[in-house]
């Protein structure tokens, strides 16, 4: 649109400047005079730039009259400033309209915000609060020191940093609540008042379930880094294991052709006596090692495991070694499967093997050890059997020629002749003794500390010959033995007694040694699979080697059989007992004996002794009883014996020594024997076997009837009594006894008691 002005009238100037003073005092209401002032320049600018822009032939056709009227540019720049004027109204109205909805819309989100906001000011004084804030607090705080009514202290915080926010800097940092020990943090920025001051809003974020969750994550870092170490440490470990494998075990690799590649070169050559490189080359193929014996199920193994994909086996085989020798082997492997498993070319095998060989001695050992210890527990029922009928009828002849050898004094002949008799019945009493310890030792203590070398040099003294050179090699500081002496000698004895006798039976002209030697050994526990009878500890080794006749295979797997024996039979040569006697006492105090020989050349005996610890103490089982005295009196004995024999040696023994007695042949003669006679009773010589009521069961009953009776056990059997039993008796004797013993014991039992 294009205006041209021809005149302007004075009434419409007047209007102009009235309608543009209107506009001035209309503003003038809601502005204050200076603002105006300050305006008012800006418009003017501003209405003379719309001028030039919007209307230039006005502006030309003032400039280029000839006449120009004073009053049309004042009223038309009246006009302009007031439409200038009521256009920036118009715009005003909508700021405010729109900064009231940006306000209402700010209040609404800090009404809905889960965080606590406040603004304080420069003196901390709080100027404004969310909802959330007063519900936390409780109250609405506005006014009051915001250190006080909010953070419960007595001066401003420490972490305020209020003169950061003077700054205009934003502040962010954690606080632990006061009012309920929740953390929060908070966010503090600068907030710009139209009187140049500055305020702070804070916003208090709850970070407490974030803490814990951050504390539970740093936990499991740390364990997962703990973790990490420890796996780190397995593999290390790990990887000292496989090293340490690889010393005692063949790792390998190879085809189903029996082409094998090994991993660990020394020790497939110690194994089979061929070298990795042979293996490799195929010179030399594993399934051609392996014993026609086992090839069956050596390959029935590996057929069953090719069945399955990617799948273990086992198998347990022999091979033989390049130098002759029949080596045991476990293995344990995998077998691969790439591709066409069809083809044989796809399919490998990797694995570990182990010689077994030893392992293998050793099973074989043991089961020969199970069925030596079946034997023994045989010959045990056996000997436990007859040993108390055995030892009663002995105890009848050797009680019946005591009495004979005193009644027949001043007959020397016949004097001899019962000590014959008695010396042949104490000898069947030893033998018989001698083959109960084959499985259970007659009462064998808990041993003494012993000298091996002494009861070496005294052994043999009594083995010295003219063809047979002793040769004896005695460790200094030789370790005490736990043992017993009859036991040690017996041993000792028996074994250079066998050497003796080798070396005899070879009828050599040559001179024939027999070699003892003593030294202190250690048995670690890597020791035991070799020494699998032994403990871990110190012992005794006594080596006893002879240049005699040997053994071969057969006669070495044998000689510890009860019975088997290279000698005559005959007491003398105490019919084959001797080895097996020697194994059983050796046993007894848990050492270990072993035997290598060769037909022809000799052999060696090798004895391990437990070292003892203890303190020497005087034997127990060379002591006659271990009764206790008492100091009652009785004037009857009360001889309880099912033997009817031998209830008669002993009425015949006591009374012609004046002591009056009683007989029972079994327990229950004996209870009504004592309640008849218990005035009259004051010691019972009880048999500890009997077919009603064994002796150990009778000693309450008699009791019972007398608490003051002394007993007596006598027994042919092979087991001691226990602890408890002999707490409750005054002595103890073995069938067959010496009759002066045996008297001895009654005397010192009954010595100083008055009716």
């Amino acid at each position: 649109m294009r205006y041209k002005i021809i005149s302007v009238n004075e009434s419409s100037q007047r209007s102009s400047v009235q309608n543009g003073i209107s506009e001035l005092r209309q503003l003038n209401a809601k502005f204050t005079v200076n603002g105006v002032y300050a305006g008012l320049s800006g418009f003017l600018l501003t209405t003379a730039a719309e001028l030039v822009t919007h209307y230039p032939d006005v502006l030309a056709a003032l400039t280029t009259s000839t006449v120009i009227f004073p009053s049309s540019i004042i009223g038309l720049f009246s006009y302009l400033i007031g439409r200038r004027l009521g256009i920036h109204h118009v715009e005003r109205e909508k700021l405010i309209e729109q900064v009231t909805a940006t306000e209402a819309n700010l209040q609404a989100i800090f009404a809905t915000m889960e965080d606590s906001i406040h603004m304080t000011s420069p003196g901390f004084k709080v100027l404004m609060m969310n909802p959330k804030m007063i519900q936390r607090l409780g109250d609405n705080v506005i006014g009051t020191d915001c250190f006080n009514s909010i953070y419960q202290k007595e001066k401003p915080c420490e972490w305020c940093q209020m003169d950061l926010i003077q700054q205009g800097k934003k502040v962010v940092y954690e606080i632990v609540s006061r009012l309920d020990g929740r953390n929060f943090r908070s966010s503090n920025v600068p907030i710009y008042n139209p009187d140049g001051t500055i305020s702070k809003m804070t916003i208090l974020t709850d970070i407490t379930e974030f803490k814990k969750l951050q504390k539970e994550l740093t936990q499991s870092i740390s364990e997962l880094e703990q973790r990490e170490k420890d796996l780190t440490i397995s593999e290390k470990k790990f990887k000292e294991v496989v090293d340490n494998i690889a010393d005692i075990a063949n790792i390998f690799k190879g085809d189903i052709n029996g082409t094998v590649v090994y991993y660990n070169a020394d020790k497939i050559f110690e194994t089979t006596g061929y070298t990795k490189e042979q293996f490799a080359s195929g010179d030399i193929n594993w399934n051609k090692l392996v014993l026609e014996e086992d090839r069956t199920t050596y390959e029935q193994a590996f057929k069953d495991g090719l069945k399955k994909q990617n799948s273990t086996y086992e198998r347990i085989y022999r091979i033989r070694h390049k130098e002759g020798a029949v080596v045991w082997i476990y293995e344990k492997s995998k077998i691969h499967k790439l591709g066409d498993s069809s083809k044989r070319e796809n399919t490998t095998v990797e694995g570990i093997f182990f010689d077994m060989t030893s392992q293998k001695e050793y099973d074989r050992i043991l089961t020969e050890k199970q069925i030596l210890d079946r034997q023994i527990r045989w010959l045990n029922t056996i000997s436990a059997g007859i040993s108390h009928d055995f030892n009663n009828l002995l105890a009848v002849i050797i009680g019946s020629a005591d009495m004979l050898e005193d009644e027949l004094t001043g007959n020397e002949d016949l004097q001899e002749l019962a000590s014959v008799i008695k010396t042949t019945s104490n000898k069947a009493a030893e033998l018989v003794k001698r083959f109960l310890r084959l499985s259970k030792p007659l009462y064998v203590h808990k041993g003494e500390p012993l000298d091996v070398n002494n009861q070496i040099q005294t052994s043999i003294k009594s083995f010295m010959s003219n063809n047979i050179t002793i040769e004896i090699s005695l460790g200094s500081e030789i370790n005490k033995v736990l043992s017993s002496p009859v036991l040690l000698q017996t041993i000792i004895t028996n074994l250079i007694e066998n050497s003796v006798e080798s070396i005899e039976r070879k009828k050599s002209e040559n001179e024939e040694i027999i070699k003892i030697k003593t030294e202190n050994v250690r048995i670690k526990p890597a020791d035991t699979l070799e020494h699998h009878e032994l403990e871990p500890g110190n012992y005794v080794k006594m080596t006893i080697s002879d240049t005699g006749e040997g053994m071969d295979e057969k006669t070495l797997e044998r000689l510890y059989e009860p019975y088997f024996s290279t000698k005559e039979l005959g007491v003398k040569k105490l019919m084959g007992l001797s080895m097996t006697e020697v194994m059983t006492f050796v046993r007894t105090y848990k050492g270990s004996i072993s035997c290598h020989s060769k037909l022809g050349v000799g052999t060696t005996f090798e004895i391990y002794f437990k070292s003892s610890d203890i303190v020497s103490s005087n034997s127990e089982i060379d002591k006659i009883s271990g009764f206790q005295r008492v100091e009652n009196k009785a004037t009857k004995v009360l001889i309880v014996d099912d033997e009817d024999s031998l209830r008669t040696v002993y009425s015949l023994f006591l009374g012609r020594r004046g002591i009056d007695h009683h007989l029972a042949a079994n327990g229950s003669e004996a209870i009504n024997m004592l309640k008849k006679y218990k005035d009259e009773i004051g010691l019972i010589i009880l048999d500890r076997k009997m077919p009603d009521i064994q002796g150990d069961d009778l000693i309450d009953p008699l009791r019972e009837i007398k608490p003051g009776v002394k007993i007596v056990i006598s027994s042919g059997y092979s087991d001691r009594p226990t602890k408890e039993i002999e707490d409750k008796v005054q002595g103890f004797i073995d069938k067959p006894a010496n009759m002066k013993i045996f008297y001895k014991m009654i005397d010192e039992l009954m010595e100083n008691e008055s009716p």
